[in-house]
C-alpha cells in the first residue's frame, strides 16, 4: 500500500526545537511515510555530531552577540543559520531512500525559480557565478535499518559577514579529534535570482511543490501541515529530546577528546589542557620545575570542571608570571577560584 507523503512546515525559529521536531518525525512517524520538513532558525551555529565547538566556532563572539549553539545528530560540518536560511529535511523508508532523488528535488525546485544549480562531490549544491562556483547548500545524512534522513540548508539572504565571524576558530592551537569543517566560498541565492526577488516562503513553496510532484500528489492532498511549539508541547518524546539537545552535556560534553596548549613566550611556561567530553581531564605544566605547586594546584582544582571558552585560560596566563611567592600564589588561586564559580554558573 502506498503511503501518502507529508509536508510539514515549522513556525518556530528555535534551532533546538526544530532539531527535536526533526528527530520526532524520524523516530515516531510511520516508517513508510515520506516526509519533507521545512524550517528556519534565529542566528545560530549548528555543528555536526562529532565536531568540536571550540575548534569550529568563535564561542566568545557567539555568546556576546546572543548566537545559539546547536549540535545535530548527523555528521557533516558546521553551518551558520539565521532567518535568511531555509532548512529542509527529507525523511523516507530505507528501502525507498534515494540521495540522488533528494538532490534532484532541491535542484528542480531552484529551477522553478530560475536558478541553475548543481551537486558537488562533497554533497554541496553549487551555482556558477562570474567569480567561479559558489556554495549555496550544505547537506548531511543519517541512516538506520528502517528510516533515513537527508537534511540541508539553502542560503537565501543570510548575513554572510556573521557567517564568517562565528565560524572562525577561537584558537589555531587546538589539537582535536573529530570532524573538521571544510571552508567553501558561498553566495546568497538572492544575489543571483533573475527576478532579484526571493523569499523564504518562495523557497518553501518550490520545494513542497517539487516534492509532491515527485510522488504524484494532486488536489487537497497537497496541503501542508503547520507545526508550532504550542501544538507539540504535549508530546513527551519531543520534549525529552528537546531537553537533551539543548543541554551542556550534548552541546559540549559530546565533544571528542582534544588538547589546548597555552604558552607564555619568554617566561619558560607552557601548559597543555587535556579535555575529554567537554571537561578538563588534566593540566600538564611544562617548565623548569614541573612539580611546581602551580601544577599540582591546577590539576587538583580544575580536573573535572567544564572547559571554559577562554576566560579561565586568560586568568592562568596572567597569573603564572606572578606565581613565585607564597603571597602571589594565594592571590592567583583566589582569582582562579572565582573564575571556576563563574564557569559552573554559566556552563553553556
Amino acid at each position: 500500500m502506498n503511503v501518502p507523503p507529508r509536508v510539514l512546515l515549522s513556525e518556530s525559529t528555535n534551532p533546538w526545537f526544530n532539531l527535536a521536531t526533526e528527530d520526532w518525525i524520524f523516530r515516531e512517524f510511520s516508517r513508510d511515510t515520506p516526509v519533507l520538513f521545512l524550517c528556519r532558525n534565529v542566528p545560530s551555529v549548528v555543528i555536526g555530531r562529532h565536531q568540536n565547538p571550540w575548534v569550529e566556532c568563535d564561542l566568545a563572539a557567539m555568546r556576546r552577540d546572543g548566537v545559539l549553539l546547536a549540535r545535530r545528530q548527523s555528521g557533516g560540518g558546521a553551518v551558520y543559520h539565521d532567518r535568511g536560511n531555509a532548512n529542509f529535511t527529507f525523511v523516507s523508508p530505507t528501502a525507498a531512500y534515494s540521495q540522488e532523488e533528494n538532490f534532484r528535488i532541491v535542484i528542480a525546485a531552484l529551477q522553478r525559480l530560475g536558478i541553475q544549480a548543481e551537486r558537488s562531490g562533497r554533497h554541496d549544491i553549487l551555482v556558477t557565478t562570474p567569480l567561479g562556483k559558489r556554495k549555496i547548500s550544505g547537506n548531511a545524512f543519517k541512516h538506520t535499518r528502517e528510516r533515513c534522513f537527508h537534511h540541508g540548508t539553502l542560503l537565501i539572504d543570510a548575513d554572510l559577514d556573521r557567517l564568517a565571524r562565528y565560524l572562525t576558530p577561537e584558537s589555531e592551537r587546538l589539537n582535536a579529534r573529530g570532524t573538521r569543517s571544510v571552508a567553501s566560498p558561498v553566495i546568497n541565492l538572492r544575489e543571483i535570482v533573475p527576478s532579484g526577488m526571493l523569499t523564504y516562503q518562495m523557497i518553501c513553496d518550490a520545494l513542497a511543490a517539487e516534492f509532491l510532484d515527485a510522488y504524484g500528489v494532486t488536489g487537497e492532498n497537497r496541503d501542508r501541515e503547520v507545526l508550532n511549539e504550542e501544538s507539540l508541547a504535549e508530546i513527551p518524546s519531543l520534549n525529552d529530546y528537546y531537553g537533551k539537545i539543548s543541554a551542556w552535556e550534548w552541546l559540549f560534553g559530546a565533544t571528542p577528546r582534544f588538547s589546548h596548549t597555552v604558552a607564555l613566550p619568554g617566561r619558560g611556561f607552557q601548559s597543555d589542557f587535556l579535555v575529554n567530553h567537554g571537561r578538563i581531564e588534566e593540566v600538564v605544566l611544562h617548565c623548569e620545575n614541573p612539580s611546581t605547586p602551580l601544577s599540582v594546584y591546577l590539576n587538583d582544582t580544575l580536573r573535572g570542571l567544564p572547559y571554559g571558552d577562554a576566560a579561565i585560560l586568560r586568568i592562568i596566563e596572567g597569573g603564572i608570571a606572578h606565581f613565585h611567592s607564597r603571597d602571589d600564589a594565594r592571590i592567583f588561586m583566589d582569582r582562579v577560584d572565582a573564575e571556576i564559580v563563574r564557569l559552573e554558573r554559566n556552563a553553556i
